[in-house]
């Protein structure tokens, strides 16, 4: 919740494909690094701007 809606300053908003995007690059992390890289993607992305919403995330890792 709140993730796909962060926005830049310009009013971008990050969205889904930018979330799936930055999942498949991070998936071979474990999930506290999943974690770490989808919040560091969104920071990223919304540069200057204000966080306006939480940051929620829930991380599920199958280890085979």
């Amino acid at each position: 919740d709140g993730i796909t809606e962060a926005e830049t300053p310009e009013g971008e908003l990050y969205g889904i494909e930018r979330l799936c995007a930055c999942l498949e690059r991070a998936r071979e992390l474990d999930a506290d690094g999943i974690r770490d890289a989808l919040i560091a993607d969104v920071m990223n992305h919304i540069g200057e701007g204000k966080i306006l919403d939480d940051i929620t995330t829930v991380i599920l890792k199958r280890i085979a």
